[in-house]
């Protein structure tokens, strides 16, 4: 029989921050000359947060930014929607999680990013 107890009691979760979110909101244009048009911004973050169960270490907080744009048009009966979205606009060096049971790894995030996307209704 394995033995429940580790020795952390107390402890916080590993990668579990007291305080974090996201927040997210759209425009889409309905009329005028920039009807079609949707923008968007967002922003995601965390506070620090242990690097493993035995709380060895902290990884830090963050605070990443993100942004949308689109515009959706008809061709004949179909709708196409072209989208480009920017993550991490800053280029924030941040680190999203880790593994802290019995050895520890830091991933590394994302840096900017931009995609694109295309999509066709028929």
């Amino acid at each position: 029989m394995i033995g429940t107890d580790s020795g952390n009691t107390g402890h916080r979760f590993h990668d579990v921050p007291v305080h974090g979110g996201s927040l997210w909101n759209t425009y889409r244009f309905q009329d005028g000359e920039l009807q079609g048009l949707t923008l968007g911004a967002g922003l995601v973050a965390r506070g620090q947060r242990e690097g493993n169960n035995q709380n060895d270490f902290q990884m830090p907080g963050y605070a990443l930014v993100n942004l949308m744009g689109g515009y959706e048009f008809k061709v004949g009966k179909s709708k196409v929607t072209v989208q480009l979205n920017a993550d991490n606009l800053l280029d924030k060096k941040y680190f999203p999680s880790s593994i802290g049971f019995g050895r520890s790894r830091i991933d590394i995030g994302a840096p900017r990013t931009f995609l694109g996307s295309v999509r066709l209704e028929f």
